[in-house]
């Protein structure tokens, strides 16, 4: 990666609302907390929390014609099925494009963020649960889930992906399917 964090913050605090930047470094701060609890790389972990949401406003015509990307759906399927979850599964291919940032274990933990899916890496692991239990989400079950990821981040996976779930469920909208997966690959670690 050639670009300094300074740089990736000040891009991002142009390009994202303020809000969303705010999250965006509170999410780089829990995953670092997340990532020194697990003994995996700190850099990474606020690399990845960092840039997450990097494709979060923008459109499917900006991301065709300012970032060429392809994915296997029409873009306009996922971006009306998905709509809270669309950003993530093109931001390797933005963040990629933007930052010139290429690293593997980064670009599938920002793709990730939101689904979950089944057997995670440990980076993915991380930013899947630092963007939901961030201390800017100040609710009872964000709270509870930072305590279980403290000490059982795999439990944490399946506890989170079973409220998303939940939360779906109630509002009638579409579940992604790597959700499901996700849901059904950490069910294992529920009472751990």
């Amino acid at each position: 990666m050639g670009l300094s964090i300074q740089t990736l913050k000040d891009t991002l605090d142009s390009l994202l609302p303020k809000s969303r930047f705010e999250h965006s470094l509170r999410v780089a701060d829990m995953a670092v907390v997340l990532a020194s609890l697990n003994n995996i790389s700190t850099e990474k972990a606020y690399l990845a929390g960092l840039i997450h949401d990097t494709a979060k406003p923008m459109s499917p015509q900006t991301l065709l014609s300012d970032y060429s990307v392809q994915i296997k759906d029409p873009l306009e399927t996922v971006f009306s099925e998905y709509k809270a979850v669309w950003h993530a599964l093109v931001a390797p291919q933005v963040v990629s494009t933007l930052f010139q940032i290429n690293d593997e274990a980064v670009l599938d933990a920002i793709q990730w963020h939101t689904t979950g899916k089944a057997d995670m890496a440990f980076l993915t692991k991380v930013i899947f649960v630092a963007d939901f239990v961030e201390p800017g989400r100040n609710t009872d079950i964000s709270r509870a889930m930072e305590i279980i990821a403290k000490s059982n981040i795999d439990r944490a996976c399946f506890e989170i992906s079973e409220f998303s779930i939940q939360k779906l469920n109630k509002k009638n909208n579409k579940i992604h399917p790597l959700t499901i997966d996700c849901y059904n690959h950490y069910r294992s670690f529920a009472k751990k």
